[in-house]
């Protein structure tokens, strides 16, 4: 298992396009939420099975998971932080 991360405490920078990333907040998210810090650039969110679109119909990734990794897609490069701390 190892040592706790605190997310708010260890952005991630994205590039513009596609950028893998893991999901470090220990409970789950609506995408939304997660992703607030980055909601300006955000285009996509893929997980394996699921994706989600700012803004778009049929979205079947509706929760981020810890321990997870998902395909983000931003417009412009920018600094994701998830929200919240180690628990």
């Amino acid at each position: 298992a190892g040592l706790a991360i605190n997310p708010s405490e260890n952005s991630l920078e994205l590039v513009p396009g596609w950028n893998l990333v893991a999901y470090y907040p220990s409970t789950a998210l609506a995408p939304v939420t997660a992703l607030t810090s980055i909601s300006t650039y955000l285009l996509e969110v893929k997980s394996a099975t699921q994706s989600y679109v700012p803004g778009g119909g049929g979205n079947t990734l509706t929760q981020m998971e810890s321990g997870q990794g998902y395909w983000i897609k931003v417009s412009s490069a920018c600094t994701l932080t998830y929200p919240g701390s180690a628990r």
